[in-house]
């Protein structure tokens, strides 16, 4: 019989109930309810006749877990609408106690700190659990909602807030080196907007291991940061800051502070928002990615950038400063841009003078634009400036051979008057000429005919271009020439060959003879529910068309679990064992090769295996019989050969 997360209990003094111990255990639960009118000193803890106060359920609880040898948790449950004003801390001293709000966000239990500036729960027990509860401080100087002093402590899903006064810090693990291993704050509401003594959210003041800090959303204004890591928990290893939303209001402080170079842990995809990009996160030696940062005030229309976009240590402090006078360091861009008071670069450049001094280099050489760009005089043979090539309007004529002293105004000139008919150059030329004076023979007409067989010295470039083209269309089906490359590949709906090679078929015909007659294989995986594939029954597992000749085999992938005398077995409509016998379901394991009654070898011979001549539309099946497989998975294979043209196997 399967296992159930469900079970009947009953608590003395109260109803029975089925609980699900997947969300709640399977220890006792005692209730909690200020407005049930009981008194904590006479309330038994039942749903009948709840505590008022959850001091007085922690008595209670810890009382009955002192004589519960069965190492589990109880579960201190708080009704919907629940109140206290706390005056002093509650104690979880027992390990293994869970404290829990029940009720939507408007129901929740309300804890608020009136006169008491310590905290509302101290945790000196493993293993407990505070969750739901809406904490509000109404005195001054509390020094904290939660103090930790204990491994494996879970907060969750609640909310700290200020009240009337502010809190110092809101959960701190302060107690010792060790003490507060494992601690789990996820899904929790920090708020404390107000300007006051506040520090930080969290404030983790020792050296432990393990911590984890997620999908928190954490609001104030706060003095050291959001999360504070002080000197003290300098040696934290394996913390973990993950995906919480981080807001510090205080100009010029941190969403995350460690003040060590050796805490150790990753800190990843962390929305933080502080008025300065540079203050918000320290990281200590923690790996961090993915965190972004946006401006506190939200008053823009602004989207949100990399925290660090430099992983923080590799770029010098300094980095956008002035460098010194002719230093030759090429480490930042302000090393290459240079100094004002560089001295002028010397000689040919080098890998060691900056931006400046190569540009007082220019301005001192005292380069004349003048002579670079002014129009020589007329016929000069100089050759030094760009405008000595190029000339003046009032040049002469170049005059026979190209020589290496005129301008181009001059070689222009000569063409011009040259005459040269650019009509004769550009015209079209006759169709299939074969001149070969101008490019235009060379290109040719539009309507100049395909040339035909090997390259010639007489055709156009148009010619070549349509024989290069008829050679790509594709030939008719099943044509026997020989001519174009195209031939030799065939068409689409050539008919496969058949027989002996010969010389009038394409490849394409060869190909579709090599796939009719090769062996193919087509897999069928069956993954095995009661209601599903694993119903009794008959199951389609492969589909057959045409006339083929094939074989099946099943592997095991995971055991089949089934109900009591459940078998399988694979043939055909009307010969359901044609390829594998009737196999006890519970039979078949993982790994195992499944051909016959007894499955029970990771290597068979191929000759335990039978070809069997299908022809069109006997389909193969496998059948469950006798009760239903429940899971489990086997992967059927069908290899096949074609014995007629349109014989295919496929999986149903």
């Amino acid at each position: 019989m399967r296992d159930t997360p469900l079970y009947w209990r009953h608590q003395p003094g109260g109803p029975a109930t089925i609980i699900n111990k997947e969300d709640m255990g399977t220890g006792e639960f005692w209730w909690v309810d200020s407005n049930a009118g009981a008194q904590a000193s006479n309330a038994t803890g039942s749903d009948q006749a709840p505590c008022t106060t959850i001091a007085a359920a922690v008595v209670l609880a810890a009382a009955a877990l002192a004589v519960d040898s069965r190492n589990i948790a109880h579960t201190i449950l708080i009704k919907e609408g629940h109140t206290e004003s706390l005056t002093a801390a509650i104690a979880l001293s027992t390990a293994g106690i869970k404290v829990v709000a029940l009720g939507n966000l408007g129901q929740r239990a309300t804890l608020t700190m009136i006169t008491n500036a310590t905290a509302a729960f101290t945790v000196t027990g493993a293993n407990c659990k505070i969750q739901g509860i809406d904490f509000v401080c109404n005195v001054a100087d509390t020094t904290e909602f939660i103090d930790v002093a204990a491994d494996y402590l879970e907060i969750c899903d609640n909310t700290f807030k200020e009240g009337t006064q502010v809190t110092l810090a809101m959960i701190t693990a302060d107690s010792g080196d060790g003490v507060g291993d494992n601690l789990y704050i996820h899904h929790n509401y920090f708020t404390q907007p107000s300007a006051g003594n506040g520090t930080s959210a969290v404030e983790i003041a020792k050296d432990l291991r393990n911590v984890r800090i997620e999908y928190n959303r954490m609001y104030g204004d706060w003095d050291d940061a959001c999360i504070e890591l002080p000197a003290d928990g300098k040696d934290c290893t394996e913390l973990q800051i993950h995906n919480n939303h981080l807001s510090n209001l205080l100009t010029g402080q941190h969403a995350i502070q460690i003040n060590s170079t050796t805490c150790t842990g990753s800190i990843t995809n962390n929305m933080m928002q502080t008025d300065t990009q540079g203050a918000t996160l320290d990281a200590g030696a923690c790996f961090c990615s993915g965190n972004m940062w946006l401006d506190v005030d939200g008053s823009n229309d602004e989207e949100a950038i990399p925290v660090n976009a430099v992983i923080s240590g590799t770029i010098p402090t300094g980095n956008d400063a002035v460098p010194t006078i002719d230093t030759t360091d090429n480490v930042l861009t302000a090393d290459v841009l240079g100094n004002k008071e560089d001295a002028a670069a010397v000689g040919p450049v080098s890998t060691t003078e900056s931006g400046i001094a190569f540009i007082k280099q220019n301005v001192e050489a005292g380069i004349s634009l003048i002579a670079l760009h002014a129009v020589p005089a007329k016929d000069t043979t100089d050759d030094v400036n760009m405008s000595d090539v190029i000339g003046k309007k009032e040049d002469d004529a170049a005059v026979g051979a190209v020589s290496t002293t005129e301008s181009l105004v001059a070689f222009v000139k000569q063409n011009v008057e040259a005459g040269l008919s650019l009509v004769a150059l550009h015209a079209v030329p006759a169709k299939d000429t074969t001149d070969d004076v101008n490019m235009s023979d060379v290109i040719g007409k539009k309507e100049d005919d395909a040339a035909v067989g090997a390259v010639s010295t007489t055709e156009s470039l148009v010619a070549f271009v349509k024989q290069v083209i008829n050679s790509t269309i594709v030939p008719a089906a099943d044509t026997t020439d020989n001519v174009e490359v195209g031939d030799v590949i065939g068409n689409k709906t050539d008919a496969a060959a058949d027989g002996i090679v010969s010389a009038t078929e394409s490849i394409m015909a060869y190909s579709k003879q090599l796939v009719t007659t090769a062996k193919q294989r087509v897999t069928h995986s069956v993954t095995f529910t009661d209601v599903g594939d694993g119903a009794t029954g008959s199951h389609a597992l492969f589909t057959v068309t045409g006339a083929v000749r094939c074989t099946v085999m099943a592997f095991g992938v995971v055991n089949l679990g089934i109900q009591a005398g459940a078998t399988i077995e694979v043939g055909i409509v009307g010969a359901t064992t044609q390829f594998i016998a009737l196999t006890a379901g519970d039979a078949i394991d993982a790994g195992e090769i499944w051909h016959d009654a007894t499955p029970d070898a990771t290597v068979e011979d191929v000759s335990v295996y039978t070809q069997f001549y299908l022809s069109d539309g006997t389909d193969i099946t496998y059948d469950v019989k006798t009760d239903t497989i429940d899971s489990g998975t086997i992967d059927f294979v069908c290899e096949f050969e074609l014995m007629t043209s349109a014989g295919n196997v496929v999986a149903a």
